[in-house]
């Protein structure tokens, strides 16, 4: 993939990862997660990384590739409900992951710097953090978003239109307006590489909303499993002010349990998928 077809207007079906506004420009200690060893036992699923033909679990990488821990891509723009579309996003960010030692590392992105690169960063499916430096002028949330590594070629990371969850959320059966100063989560679900419906978050969060899909950009806060899009939203939950990662139970139609870990934070929300 070279880097200006990742940046076409609109790319194909995407992935997810974390979504984070701030207000105003913070310190890395208070973005980045530390190395974390993947979610292990029984029912524990990691997140996808990279894309799939469903939608993955991190930035959309090239294919074809020698592979690399490297990680090299640019920014894209999250900006419809279904969140399976990414446009090109040129706005000033910084870029924040591990590296494969568990030092921190960062990049920056945006006005004349149109791709980054991240050395030697830490294998797996690790959190990237792409974070807004507009100070909200560019409309977007900052984003974790988990990328496979070693990866083929160049990823795309998102971020995301606040705008959309905002509107989601106002046009539930039972409006609501969202709170940017806590966490929101987009979560994707699918099996036999297709969404999977019947799916229900089951770690109780209070204080926060659930919705579901009922289709593909459609959602329900009256509902309580999946539709046939495998999207599950929970708007405005409690969350530290440093980003730290929480484990969460997904339960089947069969009633089967999957735990799931995803990086929270107040003021910002995760986007990830998983394949149950």
């Amino acid at each position: 993939m070279t880097m200006s077809s990742s940046l076409s207007p609109l790319l194909r079906a995407f992935v997810f990862g974390s979504l984070v506004f701030v207000a105003a420009a913070c310190g890395s200690a208070e973005t980045d997660l530390d190395p974390r060893p993947p979610c292990t036992g029984p029912g524990c699923v990691n997140p996808s990384g990279g894309s799939t033909a469903s939608g993955g679990g991190g930035g959309q990488g090239g294919e074809g590739g020698a592979l690399s821990s490297d990680v090299t891509g640019n920014v894209g723009v999250l900006n419809e409900p279904s969140f399976a579309q990414i446009g090109p996003y040129a706005g000033a960010a910084t870029i924040f992951a591990t590296s494969s030692t568990g030092m921190p590392l960062e990049a920056p992105y945006g006005d004349m710097v149109t791709s980054f690169s991240l050395p030697s960063v830490i294998s797996g499916t690790p959190w990237i953090f792409v974070r807004d430096e507009t100070i909200g002028a560019t409309g977007i949330l900052s984003t974790h978003s988990a990328v496979r590594v070693p990866s083929s070629g160049p990823v795309t990371l998102p971020v995301v239109d606040r705008n959309v969850l905002s509107s989601i959320a106002s046009t539930l059966p039972a409006p609501l307006v969202i709170d940017t100063t806590r966490a929101h989560l987009i979560i994707k679900v699918s099996r036999n590489g297709q969404p999977l419906s019947g799916v229900t978050l089951t770690t109780p969060l209070p204080g926060a909303e659930i919705a579901y899909d009922t289709g593909v950009g459609l959602y329900s806060n009256q509902t309580n499993l999946t539709g046939t899009a495998g999207v599950i939203l929970a708007f405005d939950v409690d969350a530290p002010q440093t980003a730290e990662q929480r484990t969460f139970t997904l339960t089947d139609a069969a009633q089967q349990g999957f735990m799931i870990q995803l990086p929270i934070q107040a003021g910002a929300a995760t986007v990830a998928a998983f394949t149950l």
